[in-house]
C-alpha cells in the first residue's frame, strides 16, 4: 500500500521486515508509489509478469482464477496501463462489466484503488468500466 491508503490490511512498512529470516531479508519499499506505479513496474519486468500471482483461490493449473474480487480488480487496473494482454498470467485478455457483478467495491481499503484507475480507464475509452465501477462506488 502507499502511504494515503496504509491500513492495517495487508502489506505494512512496520511489520514486513519481521517475516525475515536469518537467510531472507524482507524490505518494505516505494511506499510513496501507488498499486498502478508498481503494476507498472511489474508490466515491464516480463518473467515477474508471466508468472504474476495475485489470486489467493489454489485454482488447478492456473496462477489466478481470474474471477474473485481481487484478481478483477488486478486485471481492471492492468486495462488501465493497457497491459492485461501482455501477460498470460490470467486466462483472460479483457475485463467486462460482467465480472464485477456480486462484488462490493466499497469495503475495507477497495474504494481507492478503484477511483484510481478511474482516470486511466477513461483515457482507454473504457466508459463501460468506468461507468460500472462509478455505480458501485455509490452505492
Amino acid at each position: 500500500y502507499d502511504i494515503p491508503n496504509l491500513g492495517p490490511c495487508g502489506s505494512h512498512p512496520l511489520l514486513d521486515p519481521e517475516y525475515s529470516s536469518f537467510d531472507l531479508r524482507i524490505k518494505h519499499t516505494d511506499l510513496a508509489l501507488s498499486r498502478l506505479d508498481k503494476l507498472n513496474i511489474v508490466a515491464n519486468w516480463d518473467v515477474a509478469f508471466q508468472n504474476f500471482r495475485v489470486c489467493l483461490a489454489n485454482v488447478k493449473d492456473r496462477l489466478n482464477c481470474g474471477k474473485c474480487e481481487k484478481c478483477v480488480r488486478t486485471m481492471t487496473e492492468l486495462v488501465s496501463i493497457g497491459a492485461l494482454h501482455k501477460t498470460s498470467a490470467f486466462v483472460e485478455n479483457d475485463v467486462s462489466p460482467e465480472l464485477f457483478s456480486g462484488f462490493d467495491i466499497t469495503i475495507r481499503h477497495r474504494a481507492p484503488f478503484y477511483e484510481a484507475m478511474l482516470p486511466r480507464l477513461k483515457e482507454r475509452g473504457r466508459d463501460d468500466l468506468v461507468q460500472t465501477i462509478k455505480g458501485m462506488l455509490e452505492k
